[in-house]
């Protein structure tokens, strides 16, 4: 995996490069699939910063307080909400396509209270208006990811969404789906299977598999 990940306006210009990127999703048997996304960047000041400015959005010293970001809809736990939920059924042998979710109407509205993802960027702040285009590069599930964006420095106090990000990444492996909701058998991950997505065949469904609650793309 290689990417980047740039705050337009903060003083690295360029982005900052990605120490992780993973791609997968969830499985519940009432409420379907969500394709999940975590990503963390390297340290902030890992590279010299281009400008020194004195908002908090513009000073290196300020950014390098909090080390480098995390973007996720699973790093805190799982719930409803996290994640890009999918409309009809799900393919997982291609995901191509543009997602959306957590889109606001307008640029002073406040962020909503249950997002899709998370982030860790200067403090705990808020992330919206995500819109994530993956592009399958390998049959076997290997994809390419734009990620872009809005944020709230709500750590700071400020609800609106002022800044933007925009995210790339290469060579992701889409090759898991995890269990969450009631399923406790190997019938009830079929039907689950079965009603919310399609080549449910690709998936290798086991007692194993259900206890640990992840089920693994078959190979070959």
């Amino acid at each position: 995996m290689q990417g980047r990940i740039a705050f337009p306006g903060n003083p690295w210009p360029e982005g900052h490069a990605l120490h992780d990127c993973e791609l997968g999703a969830t499985l519940h048997p009432e409420l379907g699939v969500r394709l999940q996304v975590h990503l963390t960047s390297e340290d902030y000041d890992d590279d010299p910063p281009s400008l020194d400015g004195e908002d908090d959005w513009t000073s290196p010293i300020v950014w390098a307080n909090y080390e480098g970001t995390m973007l996720s809809s699973t790093a805190w736990g799982w719930d409803r909400y996290s994640g890009i939920p999918i409309e009809g059924s799900f393919d997982p042998t291609d995901l191509t396509g543009t997602y959306t979710v957590d889109a606001l109407d307008g640029d002073d509205v406040e962020v909503i209270e249950d997002p899709a993802f998370r982030i860790y960027l200067l403090g705990h702040d808020a992330a919206c208006d995500h819109v994530v285009r993956l592009t399958r590069t390998d049959p076997s599930g290997v994809y390419d990811l734009r990620w872009t964006g809005r944020l709230a420095l709500t750590y700071a106090g400020d609800p609106v969404p002022r800044h933007r990000f925009e995210a790339e990444a290469s060579g992701l492996v889409f090759d898991t789906l995890r269990l969450i909701g009631e399923v406790e058998t190997v019938e009830q991950a079929r039907q689950a299977l079965r009603r919310h997505t399609v080549h449910d065949e690709v998936w290798a469904v086991d007692d194993d598999a259900v206890a640990r609650r992840t089920l693994t793309r078959r190979r070959g």
